[in-house]
């Protein structure tokens, strides 16, 4: 095999997840939410392959204006950020304001041979063509997903943004100059945009990005606001917060963070969640807690209820990882099944609980249900294809290669992965066959300018 290819096979599966990341346990009773301390960054970060992007899931029916995590809201559940364009187009006429709670502020600027063609897409473009071009592996996308704010602002969705900073500062620690600093380094604002922002209070700067009132503020400082608001969750917010069962447990944590945005009393006519596997931010383990998250802008109820029971049950088994506990961890999660037999990130968590017990049979039969339940599970294929590459298990390599296609038939990358794996193996025939059609996928110009002829 060319060399170019098996690394342009290893650089594609990157790029497209990368833009732009002893002491004996006592017994944990059942408890409801509880507020705990936000602290410093933590393990939630793990980067994963590339993987397609789920569809919108719909939760709930339309709603009215309603009291944020108060009352129930409208809630949709999404793979990228760039997925919930069509959900944050529906709310354009409300003129609301997007509150963003992710590490990134998604806004990369667009490339400028791209921009119209951009514009007219989420102005007059279906729900269906706007999830195609902006959040599927695709050979021609329009945007990438830290580029959904940036469309979103271009589009003018928004009357205004603000993002809440991920930060394990306290407000008055917040230095205006190094946000600037790194906000210009990241080429999320242009050095004019940077030269409208001031502070405007503890913890609070504010400055116009995008052509649109952009403001910069600590959870702790969180403004008063007139107008209605989108609230979009990335779970890559809790990165810098999360250290951790033992430290800052999971579930209190969530309800600390979120409690804070509740007590505001804002009115919101949505909200969107992303899992954000696919863009390499959100490790395969903690792909449930987007899931949780989104359950809470539906039913805040369960900020004064106990906490459900198999939230109790996964925050147990999360808990006594840290003490080598496997077999209550297994039972923990097997319990789990029996009460949520649907629920993927349950049989993913069952598969990894029986890898540990070495019952390897077991453990893929959970990761293959897992898969038929979510396909981005399927990226643990990969990642197991590299473990046997690195035994030497020249089969099962190709094997897993294979059990990804099939599980995500239209992502181009992992096509490339496998012919460019099938040409080390001399089966070049059958490389041949794949790069066939590769070659007849329409490649964008702009950000895959080379591989029409890196193809040839």
């Amino acid at each position: 095999m060319k060399p170019f290819i098996l690394f342009l096979c290893l650089t594609l599966a990157l790029l497209t997840g990368c833009e732009r990341d002893t002491a004996q346990p006592q017994q944990i009773p059942e408890k409801p939410l509880q507020q705990a301390p936000v602290a410093t960054d933590g393990p939630i970060g793990r980067e994963p392959a590339v993987a397609p992007a789920a569809e919108i899931e719909d939760i709930r029916p339309e709603f009215a204006a309603v009291r944020l995590l108060h009352d129930p809201a409208e809630t949709i559940l999404v793979e990228l950020p760039t997925a919930a364009l069509p959900f944050w187009r529906q709310k354009k006429e409300s003129a609301p304001a997007l509150v963003l709670l992710s590490q990134d502020p998604l806004l990369a600027p667009i490339p400028p041979a791209l921009e119209q063609e951009v514009l007219q897409l989420l102005h007059d473009g279906t729900d269906a063509e706007i999830l195609t071009r902006t959040a599927k592996p695709v050979a021609d996308p329009l945007l990438l997903p830290s580029m959904a704010v940036s469309a979103a602002q271009r589009a003018r969705l928004f009357s205004q943004v603000i993002w809440i900073l991920p930060s394990k500062q306290a407000a008055e620690q917040l230095d205006l100059e190094i946000f600037l600093g790194q906000m210009l380094d990241l080429g999320a604002i242009d050095s004019a945009e940077a030269d409208s922002f001031n502070e405007t209070g503890l913890g609070m700067f504010a400055g116009v990005v995008g052509g649109l009132p952009f403001q910069a503020v600590h959870l702790d400082a969180l403004p008063e606001l007139t107008r209605p608001v989108v609230v979009h969750f990335d779970p890559s917010f809790l990165k810098p917060l999360y250290r951790g069962e033992i430290k800052t447990p999971l579930y209190p944590l969530l309800a600390e963070l979120l409690g804070k945005l509740r007590d505001r009393n804002w009115q919101t006519v949505g909200a969107s969640v992303s899992r954000s596997s696919l863009n390499g931010s959100i490790p395969l383990p903690s792909r449930f807690v987007s899931v949780d998250v989104a359950r809470l802008f539906e039913e805040p109820r369960l900020f004064e209820a106990d906490m459900p029971r198999t939230w109790d049950l996964r925050a147990r088994a999360l808990y006594l990882e840290n003490f080598l506990k496997k077999e209550e961890v297994r039972e923990l999660y097997e319990e789990m099944e029996a009460r949520t037999p649907e629920d993927p990130s349950v049989k993913y968590a069952l598969y990894q609980v029986l890898r540990q017990f070495k019952e390897v049979n077991a453990a893929m039969v959970k990761l293959d249900e897992a898969v038929r339940l979510d396909p981005v599970y399927a990226l643990e294929y990969l990642s197991l294809a590299e473990i046997a590459n690195e035994k030497n298990l020249v089969d099962q390599v190709e094997r897993m290669l294979r059990l990804a296609v099939s599980a995500m038939p239209d992502h181009p990358f992992l096509q490339l992965r496998l012919a460019g794996y099938l040409q080390t193996t001399g089966q070049d025939e059958e490389a041949e066959k794949l790069l066939t059609k590769l070659r007849e996928k329409p490649w964008s110009p702009v950000y895959y300018p080379d591989m029409v002829k890196q193809l040839d």
